[in-house]
């Protein structure tokens, strides 16, 4: 019996290899999102708590050195180019 229940779970653990691993943080989250929402809905609430947080855990973080150095990188309005600042409203003739 014992080398049948052996072999049971080798089969079974071959079958599940290379599966469930996310291929990319989306999957992660779309994973968790997914779980959370079936938590909401079935009433779990200690559940859906504990995911939210691992979303918020899973969630990329951009520390604000780079914010700032992404935003010196990025090109700027000038009103030299013709374009209008969007913000600004539209001057009338």
């Amino acid at each position: 019996m014992s080398k049948s229940v052996n072999r049971l779970a080798t089969l079974v653990s071959a079958g599940r290899a290379g599966k469930g691993i996310p291929a990319s943080r989306s999957e992660v989250l779309v994973a968790l999102l997914r779980k959370r929402a079936a938590a909401w809905r079935g009433g779990l609430s200690e559940l859906e708590a504990r995911l939210r947080n691992q979303i918020l855990w899973s969630l990329p973080v951009e520390a604000p050195e780079d914010r700032a150095a992404a935003s010196d990188e990025s090109p700027s309005c000038d009103s030299s180019d013709g374009a209008r600042d969007p913000s600004r409203p539209a001057s009338t003739p």
